[in-house]
């Protein structure tokens, strides 16, 4: 599995943080790699399927398919 961390110190809620980063529809705004994401099914929730367009190694656009896993906020 594949494990990704990124750290980075925000003035903001972390329930609005939370959200901002659950929401795969914003990718491109915070990630580099993403040159578009688009919802396939769902409404956002657990088990929403978003195609994300990434540059691949060689600054092609690749495709690959995420599953949003991500519950709530855990307290």
């Amino acid at each position: 599995m594949i494990v990704i961390e990124r750290e980075v110190a925000v003035a903001a809620p972390l329930e609005r943080v939370f959200d901002y980063l659950s929401d795969f529809t914003s990718t491109e705004e915070w990630d580099p790699g993403t040159v578009r994401t688009s919802l396939v099914s769902g409404n956002g929730g657990v088990g929403t399927t978003f195609l994300r367009k990434p540059f691949d190694h060689l600054g092609e656009e690749a495709e690959e398919g995420l599953r949003n896993a991500l519950g709530k906020l855990a307290a």
